[in-house]
């Protein structure tokens, strides 16, 4: 039995991205890689080479939030 056909559709830098998506019979499991080689794939490899992600210390912020909030509006005035 055949999965329905969806189509993703992602704004991505500016750019448009698609691609046709099947459900399928056996999804990966949790934690399996998957690598997309398509044309969609590839344009969008490019568009994110240099990219770089930002990824806070939540365990900092979580202990230091109050005391950013403070040092933000004393350098803001606010």
């Amino acid at each position: 039995m055949a999965g329905a056909t969806h189509r993703l559709s992602v704004d991505v830098g500016g750019h448009r991205v698609k691609a046709d998506l099947r459900e399928l019979q056996r999804p990966p499991a949790l934690g399996d890689e998957i690598t997309a080689t398509d044309a969609d794939a590839i344009a969008l490899a490019k568009l994110m080479d240099g990219v770089g992600v930002f990824e806070p210390d939540w365990a900092d912020i979580d202990k230091n939030l109050t005391s950013y909030v403070e040092d933000w509006k004393s350098a803001t005035g606010s």
